[in-house]
């Protein structure tokens, strides 16, 4: 990789100057397979050419554009991966609880019974009636967010976790 401005303008300039040689750069990085290189190698190449939006169309060989196009998809799923793992806050919903809230169960009751709770003890813990939290179980009491919330935080889970 290239460490000073001025090497990084030789090598503009030289693919500038023979396109043929920037072609076989590419495919050489290309084969190496450092993705930061090829990603400078992108830029340099970028640079040299004035840029890519400016082109309609280039002529390469169907392997050297085969290969770039796996290069770049790859260089996305990586992309993809950071992005999703900086976003994860570590919270799975176990498969237990997705299977009995797939099965019909309220996710309330999931929830219950997956952290090994009987009703009146997460009624307790909740600070609710028991008869309350049975009735939001069977789906005939409108829940009021804050009821909701305090059943979540006994839970230890998101709110949104236990809406239908």
């Amino acid at each position: 990789m290239c460490k000073s401005r001025a090497h990084a303008d030789a090598k503009i300039e030289s693919f500038r100057n023979n396109p043929s040689y920037a072609a076989e750069y590419l495919n050489a990085v290309l084969e190496d397979g450092d993705q930061e290189e090829l990603l400078e190698t992108l830029r340099y190449l970028a640079a040299a050419f004035d840029g890519v939006s400016q082109r309609e169309f280039a002529v390469i060989p169907m392997d050297l554009f085969e290969r770039m196009a796996a290069a770049m998809e790859d260089l996305n799923d990586i992309a993809l991966y950071d992005a999703a793992k900086a976003a994860d806050d570590g919270f799975r919903v176990p498969g237990a609880v997705l299977h009995a809230i797939i099965d019909g169960a309220h996710p309330v009751t999931a929830w219950r019974n997956y952290r090994g709770l009987s009703l009146e003890e997460l009624a307790t813990i909740a600070g609710i009636h028991p008869t309350l939290l049975l009735q939001i179980e069977h789906g005939t009491e409108n829940n009021s967010t804050a009821t909701l919330r305090a059943i979540a935080q006994a839970l230890n889970v998101a709110i949104e976790n236990l809406q239908e």
